[in-house]
C-alpha cells in the first residue's frame, strides 16, 4: 500500500557532458543525433562540442558564466549545449520564435555573458542586447575544455517560467538535479527504446532536458524534429522507437498509425487519460505506456507510472524517481491521511536550487527539517496510488507549458485602453485546452490590436486563442471577475472583414487545409488562424497536412509569422497563379509524385 510518504533510492552525481563523455570513449562511431538528413557520431558530436567550448572560452566565457542559446532544431542545438557545459557555463534557452521584448528580458534578467547562435539567426540574437556569438565550423586544438574543473552543484541550465505576479520566473537547476534524473531514467527504461528517441520539445521546455540527454547518456540515439506533428514526414521516421510529447499532440498525433518501428510512448505535461492510453495500445507494435509527472522547480520529472496495456480508470502520478520524497499536506504543512485531498510537497535531489534573483516562498523547510517544494498540486492517495485532483491556483496548462494567467492579466492591464481583463482555458473540438480573454476596454481598443500588443511581449503560448471586448466585465460580490457568468467566445471573422473566396490552386488548398483542421465549414483566405479559434498545435497540424501533400517541408515559422491562408499561399507558391501544376487534391490524398512537380 502506499502512504503520502514515499521515496526511492538516489541517482549518482557528478556533472552532466562526463556521464555522455563516457558514452562518446565506450561507442564513438555510434550515431548519435540525428537532424534530417544529417548523422553525427558520438566522436563527431563531441568534437563539435568541444570546438564551441574553445569558441566559448575565447570569448572570455568560463565557470560560473550564463550563456543564452538562440538555436535552431538542427544539428549544431546539442553540440551547442555540450559546449557551454564543457566551458564550466549554464546556459539560458531562448527560443527563436520569442518576441523580442522576452528574449531581451530574459538576457537582462539572467546577466548572460553573450548569446550563442548561427549566422541565419544572428539579427534574432542580437535583439537580446547581448553579445552573439556565432557557430560554424569549430576550431580544434588545445586542452579539452571538459577538463574544466566544477563540481555537480554547478548551475546546468536556467529555464523560464511563467510568473503568477506577472514576471517570469528564471529556474536555477544544477548539474546534480539533472544528472540524478538522467541516470534514473538510463537504468529504468529499456535499451531499445532510447535507440531511437524522437526530441521534438522547445529548449524553453523541460520534458527537452530527457528528450536530447537521456539517450545520449545511455549510448542511444536522439532523432530531432521541430514538432510531433512532423513524425510522419521526417526523413528517419522508420528509426524512431520512442515518441515523448504532450497528451494534446498525442492525441492528434494518433489519427493516423504510428510508424511501425515505435515501441514506447512516454507522456508528461498534462494529465493522460485513460482514454489516449487505450488508443496509443491500438497500435500493434506499442510494448508500454510511461506516464510522466514533475514541476519545472522538481527538475522536470520526479514521478513515472508505467500503464499497462488493458489497464481500466485514470492514470496515476506513479512512484517517485531516484531520491524523490513526495508528501501530502494540508494547508498547515501537516501529513494528511490516505484518501484525503492536499497539496503534494517533494524533497530530496530532484529539488532544484530555486528562483533566479528572487524569494522562493514555495521552496520551504518542512516540519522535519528537509527543504521541499510546495507544487500547489491538490492529489489524493486512492487505492495506493497518487492521483492529481486539480489545482490550488489558477495556474493552467496549454500543450504542456505552464500558464500562470496573472502574467497574461498583467501585460493586457498595460494597454491604455484596458481596464480590467481576466484570462480562463477553453476546450477545442478535440479537447485541446486553449486560452480566451475576456477584456474591458476603453474607445478604441480592437481584438486585433490586443493580439498584436501581446503578441510583441509574450511567447505564442501565452497568447490567448480568442479574445473577448465587453464595456464591462461580470462582477462576483467579492467584486472580482465573476467567471462563471463570463460569454462563450466563439470563432470570428476579424471585425468589418468579409470572408473572401479562395482566387486560385494555393489559396484553395491552404484554406481547404485549414478548415478541415479547424472543423469548419468553409475559411475565408484572409481570415486569421487565431480569429478562428487556431493555436500552435493546430497550426502544427496544418502545416503537418501541407507538407505532406506537396511532398516537401512547409516551415511551420511560416504560418505562425502570417497566419491567413492568403500569406502562407503567397510564401510558397512559386511562381505564377498555379501551384505545381495540380489540382486541390482531397484532405487524406497522398502527396503529389515527383513528376507532379514543376
Amino acid at each position: 500500500m502506499v502512504s503520502t510518504e514515499r521515496s526511492t533510492t538516489t541517482g549518482g552525481s557528478g556533472r552532466v557532458h562526463e556521464a555522455i563523455k563516457l558514452q562518446v570513449v565506450r561507442t564513438p562511431d555510434r550515431v548519435a543525433v540525428v537532424s534530417g538528413r544529417t548523422r553525427l557520431t558520438y566522436a563527431e558530436l563531441d568534437a563539435r562540442a568541444e570546438g564551441v567550448s574553445h569558441t566559448l572560452a575565447r570569448h572570455g566565457i568560463g565557470p560560473g558564466d550564463l550563456v543564452g542559446v538562440c538555436l535552431a532544431r538542427d544539428e549544431w542545438l546539442i553540440p551547442g549545449l555540450l559546449g557551454v557545459w564543457k566551458a564550466g557555463a549554464a546556459y539560458v534557452p531562448m527560443d527563436p520564435a520569442y518576441p523580442a521584448e522576452r528574449l531581451r528580458f530574459m538576457a537582462a534578467d539572467s546577466g548572460v555573458r553573450a548569446v550563442l547562435t548561427t549566422e541565419s539567426l544572428r539579427e534574432t540574437a542580437a535583439l537580446t542586447g547581448a553579445t552573439p556569438i556565432l557557430l560554424g565550423t569549430p576550431p580544434h586544438g588545445g586542452a579539452e575544455t571538459s577538463r574544466v574543473t566544477g563540481a555537480d552543484t554547478d548551475a546546468a541550465y536556467v529555464i523560464y517560467t511563467s510568473g503568477s505576479t506577472g514576471t517570469p520566473k528564471g529556474v536555477v537547476v544544477e548539474h546534480r538535479n539533472t544528472l540524478n534524473l538522467l541516470l534514473w531514467e538510463a537504468a529504468h527504461y529499456r535499451e531499445h527504446e532510447l535507440s531511437g528517441l524522437l526530441a521534438t520539445a522547445s529548449i524553453c521546455f523541460d520534458p527537452s532536458i530527457s528528450q536530447l540527454f537521456l539517450p545520449l547518456v545511455a549510448g542511444g540515439t536522439v532523432i530531432l524534429a521541430d514538432n510531433l506533428l512532423s513524425l510522419p514526414t521526417l526523413p528517419a521516421r522508420d528509426e524512431v522507437t520512442t515518441v515523448y510529447g504532450v497528451p494534446s499532440a498525442l492525441a492528434v498525433l494518433l489519427r493516423d498509425p504510428l510508424p511501425p518501428g515505435v515501441r514506447a510512448v512516454f507522456s508528461g505535461g498534462e494529465p493522460l487519460t485513460g482514454a489516449l492510453v487505450k488508443r496509443i495500445y491500438q497500435n500493434p507494435g506499442i510494448e508500454r505506456v510511461l506516464n510522466l509527472y514533475g514541476p519545472t522547480e522538481c527538475t522536470t520529472t520526479c514521478a513515472v507510472a508505467e500503464i499497462a496495456l488493458g489497464h481500466t480508470g485514470e492514470p496515476s502520478l506513479g512512484e517517485p524517481i531516484a531520491g524523490a520524497e513526495f508528501t501530502v499536506r494540508d494547508e498547515h504543512g501537516a501529513p494528511v491521511p490516505d484518501g484525503e485531498l492536499g497539496e503534494l510537497w517533494i524533497g530530496g535531489p530532484v529539488v532544484t536550487r530555486g528562483y533566479l534573483g528572487r524569494d522562493a516562498p514555495a521552496f520551504v523547510t518542512a516540519p522535519d527539517g528537509a527543504r521541499r517544494y510546495r507544487t500547489g498540486d491538490l492529489v489524493r492517495v486512492s487505492d495506493g496510488e497518487l492521483r492529481f485532483a486539480g489545482r490550488a491556483d489558477d495556474q493552467v496548462k496549454i500543450r504542456g507549458y505552464r500558464v500562470e494567467p496573472g502574467e497574461i492579466e498583467a501585460v493586457l492591464a498595460r494597454h491604455p485602453a484596458v481596464r480590467r481583463a481576466t484570462v480562463v482555458p477553453a476546450h477545442d473540438q478535440d479537447g485541446v485546452a486553449y486560452l480566451t480573454a475576456h477584456v474591458a476596454i476603453s474607445e478604441g481598443a480592437t481584438e486585433a490590436g490586443l493580439r498584436a500588443w501581446l503578441s510583441e511581449r509574450l511567447p505564442a503560448h501565452l497568447v490567448p486563442t480568442r479574445i473577448g471586448l465587453a464595456a464591462e466585465l461580470p462582477l462576483g460580490p467579492n467584486g472580482k471577475v465573476d467567471k462563471a457568468a463570463l460569454p462563450t467566445l466563439s470563432a470570428a471573422r476579424s471585425a468589418g472583414t468579409a470572408a473572401v473566396a479562395p482566387r486560385d490552386d494555393a489559396e484553395r488548398l491552404v484554406a481547404g487545409v485549414v478548415a478541415e483542421v479547424l472543423g469548419l465549414p468553409e475559411v475565408g483566405v484572409l481570415d486569421h488562424f487565431a480569429d478562428l479559434g487556431g493555436h500552435s498545435l493546430a497550426a502544427a497540424r496544418v502545416v503537418t497536412e501541407l507538407s505532406r501533400r506537396l511532398g516537401h517541408t512547409v516551415p511551420l515559422a511560416a504560418f505562425l509569422t502570417e497566419p491567413t491562408a492568403a500569406a502562407l499561399a503567397t510564401r510558397l507558391r512559386p511562381t505564377g497563379p498555379s501551384w505545381y501544376g495540380c489540382a486541390v487534391p482531397p484532405i487524406r490524398s497522398p502527396p503529389p509524385s515527383a513528376s507532379s512537380g514543376p
